[in-house]
């Protein structure tokens, strides 16, 4: 082989892997990097990515439906009727998105809208009986996933991992681009 070929990757080369080659190349490739703060954004990405690729590919792909539809149900099951730009907001999803997601569940018969009696405008979005019915049964099986997830962590540990999630939400860059990009 020449020079130009491309360099054989490692045995263990997974994708969590990413997460430990950062913390070694990091500092070489770019002195004076903040390396733990680089280490917590991998870790965090790589894990929220993996349990949401696991949840979507074993409860809710099955189901001919996607994470974000599953959040959409959720948000609806928990609040009761919302406004879509409500749902929008505690989704984290754009108001597009929500519009689009409307229709194919409407279509389904999963959720139901209507105008809003206090602004015409606006678009009342709730959850049809089948809905319901359909969300309850997602979400055991979801939760079901969750708890595996969650089962490798004591009680202490889950709670200071939620604690802490929540402290990262509220440092000022969490709530400049909350304001800019979801609470909108």
């Amino acid at each position: 082989m020449g020079d130009d070929a491309p360099p054989v990757p490692p045995a263990d080369l997974d994708f969590w892997a990413m997460v430990r080659m950062a913390r070694e190349m990091v500092p070489e490739k770019s002195p004076g990097a903040d390396v733990e703060a680089n280490q917590l954004i991998i870790s965090l990405d790589r894990a929220a990515r993996l349990v949401s690729m696991d949840v979507e590919e074993v409860i809710h792909r099955p189901r001919g439906h996607s994470w974000a539809i599953f959040r959409y149900l959720f948000a609806l099951w928990v609040y009761g009727e919302m406004p879509s730009n409500q749902l929008a907001t505690v989704t984290g999803m754009r108001r597009s998105q929500i519009s689009n997601l409307t229709k194919q569940l409407e279509k389904e018969g999963l959720v139901t809208r209507r105008k809003s009696r206090n602004d015409g405008r606006a678009v009342v979005i709730s959850l049809s009986e089948k809905g319901s019915e359909y969300i309850s049964q997602a979400f055991h099986d979801h939760n079901a996933v969750e708890s595996e997830w969650a089962g490798g962590l004591t009680e202490i540990e889950r709670d200071l991992l939620i604690a802490l999630l929540d402290k990262l939400m509220q440092s000022p860059r969490a709530k400049e681009v909350r304001a800019q990009i979801i609470d909108r």
